[in-house]
């Protein structure tokens, strides 16, 4: 009998999974063969993960985490090709990863990534919708969009320059220069760096934390804490979309997908 092959065992497993203990629910991005690399699939079983989370009276506290060797690797550049044929399809994912970055952000739960291995363009970007952020000491990440023709989803061409100045945030958007975790802090990215072996320990001890406080508090917080800037991310939001379509039209119709980061 053959074994089967790990993008066999990942197209056969759930693209996300989730596990609530004790009011913390850990999120996993799942599809460890690709070092999580985002697909349609994946996108839209985040979103209905994190809906269903930030509904659920059982959940004061979700974890993003990603299985395997990183956190999430960005774009899959393999499924590009298959993913962007159709015009409404791809539409619809891009307005759901948005969405993703809106309960995320907007929610009314606060959000913890728990970051390993690499962060990569709309994982990274993942992380920086989050209300924490905890990197191991070897995690490392970058914004790869214009290198590959693309464009940065989530909110990022607000937050990045907000959170570290205008002329850094193009640097590294515009380069798509790589960093570790201590670069990660300074920028303001990472919360908190940790051994790679005190991950799981450091996330749930947070985690654990922000469960013990008064709920309608936290919900408070999050919403006054956001709405001086949502308009603002709003905008940024959309209009990333928009061009994020038109640029893949641009990939569909040349028919020249980019095979690397």
């Amino acid at each position: 009998m053959s074994t089967p092959s790990a993008d066999a065992m990942d197209r056969e497993s759930a693209p996300v999974e989730t596990r609530l203990e004790g009011g913390i629910c850990e999120i996993w991005l799942n599809r460890p063969s690709r070092l999580n690399a985002i697909n349609r699939a994946l996108v839209h079983a985040l979103h209905a993960a994190l809906l269903e989370c930030m509904t659920s009276p059982e959940v004061a506290v979700i974890v993003l985490r990603g299985r395997g060797r990183a956190f999430c690797a960005g774009d899959d550049l393999k499924a590009m090709p298959a993913e962007y044929g159709r015009r409404d399809e791809l539409e619809r994912t891009v307005n759901t990863l948005q969405d993703v970055s809106r309960q995320i952000m907007f929610g009314d739960k606060p959000v913890v990534a728990a970051v390993h291995g690499w962060a990569v363009g709309g994982g990274l970007e993942w992380v920086l919708n989050c209300d924490l952020s905890i990197f191991t000491d070897d995690a490392q990440g970058f914004f790869p969009e214009a290198r590959l023709g693309l464009c940065a989803t989530g909110g990022a061409t607000a937050l990045l320059p907000a959170t570290m100045g205008h002329a850094r945030a193009n640097e590294l958007l515009l380069t798509g220069r790589k960093f570790g975790a201590s670069e990660a802090s300074t920028l303001g990215l990472a919360s908190m760096i940790c051994p790679a072996s005190e991950l799981d320990a450091r996330v749930m001890e947070c985690a654990t934390y922000l469960r013990e406080l008064a709920p309608e508090a936290v919900t408070r917080f999050k919403r006054y804490l956001g709405q001086p800037c949502r308009e603002t991310i709003e905008q940024a939001l959309v209009a990333e979309a928009s061009l994020l379509l038109t640029l893949s039209d641009r990939l569909r119709q040349s028919g020249e997908f980019p095979q690397k980061v």
